[in-house]
């Protein structure tokens, strides 16, 4: 007898077929990058801390 899909198994073969980017996590759940469905084409830099020293 054949076991029915899990949600995140059909979540996961739906994405592919979309094309968007996702990694799994260790629970097995999905995580979707917000650029992917934002549509943001180049990365986001973070700019990074600079101290303020006084001079």
């Amino acid at each position: 007898m054949r076991r029915k899909a899990s949600k995140y198994e059909r979540q996961e073969v739906y994405l592919k077929e979309q094309g968007f980017v996702f990694f799994i996590n260790v629970r097995g759940r999905l995580i979707v990058a917000r650029a992917a469905v934002e549509g943001w084409s180049e990365e986001v830099k973070a700019k990074s801390w600079q101290p303020k020293l006084a001079v």
